[in-house]
C-alpha cells in the first residue's frame, strides 16, 4: 500500500486516481485470498459423460466426409513436425557432446582449474541447458495436442460407433413401416470406423515415440542441470579459495622452467588443439559463418549507399563532419556492428574464436576511432592493442603454466609503467583540444584505480596467487577491451541516429522536425544506458560474480510473505512498479506521437484532440494497473468481492471524487467546455487550461489559476465566451454633453474603428444611441473581435481613440451634476454663505 501510494504521488500526480487505485489495491489482497469454496465443491461433483448421439442417415454421408477430413488433418500431423523430426535428429548428437563435456568437465572439478575455464564450461553447459529446456517445451506442446487429437478420434469413435450400431439394428421397414437402411450408408460407416481406428492407433504410436523421445531428453536435462550445479559449486570454492597460494613464488621456480624448444612444442601443440576445436566448431554451424558474411554485405552497402546522402549534407553542416567519419570508412564500420553480434552468431564459440572475434572488433576500433579522437590518445589505443594481443599469447601458453606466468608479469609490468608514464606527462594533456578534454580527464581518473589493480596482480603472481592474479588481471583488461568496443558502437549508432533524423522518411514526421534534439538524446539515452548495461553484464563474467549476483538477486526477489493463499514476493511488487511505470511512459509516447505528428494532419478541434489524449491516457494507466494487479497474482474471479469493497469505499467517503471524476468524463465526452475555450464561472473569467481527473484549470485574466472542481462546471452556470466561435463583442459606452450633434458623435465612434487589424468587418462595427441620461447624451460603440487573447488591450486602445477622437472634434464629456436645494439653514451659516457669495 505504501509503495504504491508513494508511486502514484509523483507519477501520475492524480490524488483521485490513487485514491481509487489504493483502494481497488486494499480490496484485492483479501479478494485474492479468498478460496472458491463453491467453485471446486462444483468441480469435484464430476457428471457423467453424456453418450454420443447417433448420425441422422441423411448427414451419414456428410458426417462421414468431415470425419475422414479431419482423420486425414491428424495423419497429416504426425509426420510433418519439422521441430520434432530436427529433435529426433539432433539428440544423438547432442548426448556425444554432452559426453564429451562430461568428461571435462569431470577433470576440471576433480584438479584445480581457473575461473576463466569454469566460465567457459558453464557457458557451453548452459546452452546445453537452454537447448534441452526449448525441446522440452516443445516436445510436452506436441504431446498435449496428441492428447487432444486422440481424445477427439475417440469421441468420433464413440459416435459412429453408436451410428452404426443404429443403422444396423432392425429398422420399423421389416416390420413393413418406413425405408430400409441403403448397404452403401453402413459400408461408408464402417469405412469411417476403419480410418478412426487406424488413425488413432498411428497416433498412440507417435505419442508413444514421443514420450519415449521426451523422456531421453529429460534424462539428459538432468545431467546437464546437475553438471551445473557443480560447475557452480566449483565455482564458488574457487572464488573462496582466491586468496590461497595456488602455486610457487616466481624466484622459486627456476627448476621448473622448461627448455625453449619444449616451451615451442608446447605451445604448439595447445595451439593444434584450439585450431582443431574451432574446425569442428565451423563444421557444424556453416550456415552461422554464411549468414554472419551476409550480415556483413549488407551492412557494408548500406553504408556505402548512405555516405552518398551523407557527404552533401556535411557540406550544408560542418558541424557534422566529426559524426560522418563513420560513413567514410563502411566496410570497417560495418565489421564492428557485426561483430557486436557475434554473440548471437557463434554461441558457445570456443576460445580461440573468441579471441578472433574480439580481434576483429578491436582492430576496426581502433582504425575508427583514431578518427574521431585526439593525437594525444592514438598511443593509448595503441597500447590496448598490444596487450590484446599479449593476452591472446598467453591463451597459447595456457598449458604451460611457467611460460604463462611470465608473459603475465611482463604484461602487468608494461601496463604499469605505461599508466605512470601516461599520468605524469604533461605533453599529452596540453595537446588535447577542448571538445575531447571531458573524455580525456575521465580517462585520467579511471586510470589510478587500473593502476592500483594491476600492481596488485603482478604482486599476486609474482607470490604464487596465480588465480587471484589472472581474475582481477585479465577482468580489468578485458573490461577495458569491451568499454573500447562498447563506446565506439555508441559513436556509431548515435551518428546514424543523427543522420537518420536528417533523411526521409523519419524528417518528415512532425514530431522529428519539431523535437529533433529530444528525439536525437533521448534514443542515443537508451542507447547509451543499453551499451553501459552490457558492458557491465561483460564485465561482471569477466570478473566471475555475475551468476553470483544474480543467485543473490533472485534470493532477494523471492522474499515475501503469505495471507490466507495470496502470497506476494519482492518480485511482484517489482515487477507491478515497472508494469505502471511502463504503462505511463507507453501513455506518454502515444500522446506526443499524437500532439506532434497525427493531431496536425487532421482537422479536429483542440477539445476533441484533448479528450482523446486524456481517454487514451486512463485507459493505458488502468489496463497498465490491471497487468499490475494480474502480475501480483489476483484472481479476477473474485472481481465481485473487489468491486464491493471499493463500492464501500465509495460510499463512505469517495462521494465527491467520485461525482468530479464523473463529470470530468461528462466534459471530456459532452464538450460543454473545452481546453482552451475562454468561460466565465462566477467571479472568475479566463481561459480553461486543463480538464483533469477530479478539477480543472482556469487561468485568470489576471494570470492567477484557479483549480474548480470538476462538478462545478456541470452544475454551476457557466458563461463559455468561445464555444463554438472565438468571436467576441467589446461595448464600449460614451455620455457627450447636451447639445452635441449626435449624427457628428456617431460617425466619430464609427470612424475610429475604421483600420484596426483585430476588428472584424463582419460583424460590422456599430455605433448606437442609447438614451438620454441625467447628465449626458449616451451612445455605446460596439465592435467584435476574434483574437480573444487581447481582447481587454483592443478595448482599452479604442478607448483611447474614442477619447481622443471627441477631444479633436471639440465634443465635450460632461461630468455629472447636481442642483442643491436648502430648506433649513443656521442663520450664522447663511450669513457666512452671503459673505462669500458677495466677495466673489
Amino acid at each position: 500500500m505504501h509503495v504504491l501510494r508513494q508511486f502514484c504521488a509523483p507519477v501520475l500526480r492524480r490524488k483521485a486516481f490513487c485514491a481509487l487505485l489504493l483502494v481497488a489495491f486494499a480490496a484485492a489482497l483479501p479478494a485474492a485470498a479468498q478460496t472458491n469454496d463453491n467453485i471446486t465443491a462444483n468441480t469435484n461433483q464430476a457428471t457423467p459423460p453424456a453418450s454420443p448421439t447417433p448420425i441422422p442417415v441423411s448427414a451419414v454421408v456428410a458426417e462421414a466426409e468431415t470425419a475422414t477430413a479431419r482423420a486425414r488433418a491428424i495423419r497429416s500431423t504426425l509426420t510433418s513436425v519439422a521441430d520434432v523430426t530436427a529433435i529426433e535428429a539432433e539428440l544423438p548428437a547432442l548426448r556425444e557432446q554432452v559426453n564429451e563435456a562430461d568428461i571435462t568437465s569431470a577433470e576440471m572439478i576433480k584438479s584445480p582449474t581457473t575461473l576463466e575455464d569454469i566460465r567457459t564450461a558453464e557457458q557451453q553447459w548452459q546452452a546445453f541447458s537452454r537447448r534441452l529446456a526449448g525441446w522440452r517445451a516443445t516436445l510436452g506442446a506436441r504431446i498435449t495436442a496428441l492428447d487432444k487429437d486422440i481424445a477427439e478420434l475417440g469421441t468420433l469413435s464413440e459416435r459412429w460407433k453408436e451410428t452404426l450400431a443404429a443403422l444396423t439394428s432392425p429398422s420399423p421397414a421389416e416390420e413393413g413401416v418406413g425405408e430400409p437402411v441403403p448397404p452403401e450408408v453402413i459400408q461408408r460407416a464402417n469405412e469411417v470406423m476403419a480410418t478412426l481406428a487406424d488413425v488413432r492407433q498411428q497416433a498412440g504410436e507417435r505419442r508413444s515415440v514421443l514420450i519415449s523421445l521426451q523422456s531421453r531428453a529429460s534424462e539428459l536435462e538432468s545431467r546437464v542441470d546437475e553438471r551445473r550445479q557443480e560447475l557452480s559449486a566449483a565455482r564458488e570454492q574457487t572464488l573462496t579459495n582466491l586468496f590461497q597460494r595456488d602455486a610457487a613464488p616466481i624466484w622459486m621456480i627456476g627448476e621448473e622452467i622448461n627448455q625453449p624448444a619444449d616451451l615451442f612444442f608446447g605451445a604448439l601443440a595447445s595451439f593444434n588443439d584450439q585450431v582443431e576445436e574451432v574446425r569442428t566448431y565451423v563444421l557444424a554451424r556453416v550456415d552461422r559463418f554464411a549468414l554472419h558474411g551476409l550480415v556483413l554485405i549488407l551492412l557494408t552497402s548500406a553504408l556505402y549507399w548512405a555516405r552518398s546522402l551523407v557527404r552533401p549534407r556535411v557540406k550544408e553542416e560542418p558541424k557534422l563532419e566529426t559524426a560522418a567519419q563513420i560513413f567514410e570508412l563502411p566496410f570497417v564500420t560495418a565489421l564492428i556492428l557485426s561483430v557486436v553480434l557475434s554473440r548471437w552468431f557463434y554461441p558457445e564459440a570456443p576460445r580461440l574464436l573468441s579471441a578472433v572475434i574480439w580481434a576483429a572488433a578491436l582492430l576496426p576500433v581502433v582504425i575508427l576511432l583514431r578518427r574521431l579522437v585526439e593525437r594525444p590518445l592514438f598511443i593509448f589505443l595503441n597500447i590496448l592493442v598490444v596487450l590484446f594481443f599479449i593476452d591472446r599469447l598467453r591463451e597459447i601458453l595456457a598449458g604451460q603454466q611457467i611460460s604463462a606466468r611470465v608473459v603475465f608479469l611482463a604484461e602487468m609490468l608494461g601496463a604499469i609503467f605505461f599508466l605512470v608514464w601516461f599520468l605524469r606527462s604533461t605533453k599529452v594533456a596540453e595537446r588535447v583540444e577542448a571538445r575531447h578534454y571531458r573524455i580525456f580527464e575521465l580517462v585520467r581518473k579511471v586510470i589510478p584505480f587500473a593502476l592500483v589493480i594491476f600492481a596488485i596482480a603482478f604482486l599476486a603472481n609474482a607470490l604464487g596467487y596465480v588465480s587471484l592474479a589472472n581474475l582481477i588481471g585479465n577482468g580489468v583488461l578485458g573490461s577495458a577491451y569491451a568499454a573500447l568496443v562498447a563506446y565506439t558502437a555508441v559513436l556509431i549508432v548515435s551518428s546514424l541516429i543523427l543522420f537518420a533524423l536528417r533523411v526521409r522518411p523519419l524528417s518528415g514526421l512532425g514530431l522529428v522536425k519539431n523535437n529533433r534534439p529530444v528525439v536525437r538524446d533521448t534514443v542515443t539515452k537508451i542507447v547509451r544506458w543499453a551499451a553501459f548495461i552490457i558492458w557491465a553484464l561483460i564485465t561482471l563474467n569477466l570478473f566471475s560474480i555475475r551468476e553470483t549476483i544474480f543467485e543473490y538477486a533472485r534470493a532477494v526477489l523471492a522474499w515475501g510473505f503469505s495471507y490466507g493463499s495470496f502470497t506476494i514476493t519482492v518480485g511482484d511488487v517489482v515487477l507491478f512498479i515497472i508494469t505502471i511505470w511502463v504503462a505511463v511512459m507507453v501513455s506518454r509516447l502515444i500522446r506526443f506521437v499524437l500532439e506532434e505528428d497525427i493531431y496536425p494532419r487532421v482537422e479536429i478541434g483542440g477539445g476533441v484532440s484533448y479528450a482523446v489524449s486524456t481517454m487514451l491516457h486512463y485507459t493505458i494507466i488502468v489496463l497498465g494497473f490491471l497487468l499490475a494487479v494480474a502480475a501480483l497474482g489476483v484472481d479476477f474471479s473474485n472481481f465481485a468481492i473487489i468491486a464491493g469493497a471499493v463500492g464501500i469505499g465509495i460510499g463512505f467517503g469517495l462521494q465527491n471524487i467520485i461525482n468530479n471524476f464523473v463529470s470530468g468524463l461528462i466534459l471530456l465526452f459532452e464538450r460543454p467546455v473545452k481546453v482552451g475555450d475562454t468561460i466565465q464561472l462566477g467571479e472568475h473569467m479566463g481561459s480553461l487550461k486543463q480538464i483533469g481527473l477530479r478539477a480543472s484549470v482556469l487561468r485568470t485574466v489576471g494570470g492567477s489559476d484557479v483549480i474548480v472542481p470538476n462538478s462545478q462546471l456541470i452544475s454551476d452556470e457557466v458563461i463559455n465566451w468561445t464555444m463554438y466561435d472565438k468571436q467576441r463583442r467589446i461595448d464600449i459606452p460614451v455620455g457627450v454633453a447636451y447639445g452635441t450633434d449626435a449624427d457628428q458623435v456617431l460617425a466619430i465612434l464609427t470612424g475610429v474603428t475604421t483600420g484596426v487589424h483585430d476588428i472584424l468587418d463582419d460583424p460590422a462595427p456599430r455605433a448606437l444611441f442609447l438614451a438620454f441620461g441625467d447628465n449626458s447624451l449616451d451612445f455605446e460603440l460596439r465592435l467584435w473581435t476574434d483574437n480573444t487573447d487581447r481582447w481587454v488591450a483592443l478595448r482599452s486602445e479604442m478607448m483611447v481613440a474614442v477619447n481622443n477622437a471627441l477631444n479633436e472634434a471639440g465634443i465635450e464629456i460632461p461630468f455629472p451634476q447636481r442642483d442643491l436645494h436648502l430648506r433649513s439653514i443656521d442663520p450664522d451659516a447663511a450669513k457666512n454663505i452671503a459673505g462669500t457669495a458677495d466677495e466673489s
